[in-house]
């Protein structure tokens, strides 16, 4: 997600599958059982845990999403097994 998340992919040779519409289709990936990964940064990184919550929050469906180089936590979500860098919404 963002272009510098892209441009820092392309760079180390990373192919992206998913280049638009990240949330909405890593939540469709989820539900279908496979795992994916989102790159981002910075306030995005809220944005999509957030989008994901909300998601969550209307169908009912849980998650376990991971952060990996998170700065600080997301008091807002309930930590998992006492691991703060993964967290279900």
């Amino acid at each position: 997600m963002g272009k510098k998340s892209k441009t820092l992919a392309e760079q180390d040779g990373i192919r992206l599958d998913v280049t638009s519409g990240v949330i909405d289709k890593s939540i469709l990936m989820a539900l279908c059982g496979k795992r994916c990964l989102i790159l981002t940064a910075g306030g995005m990184v809220d944005h999509a845990l957030k989008r994901t919550k909300e998601y969550v929050d209307k169908s009912g469906i849980e998650f376990t999403v991971g952060v990996v180089n998170r700065e600080g936590g997301c008091k807002w979500l309930e930590e998992v097994d006492k691991n703060s860098e993964a967290l279900k919404i």
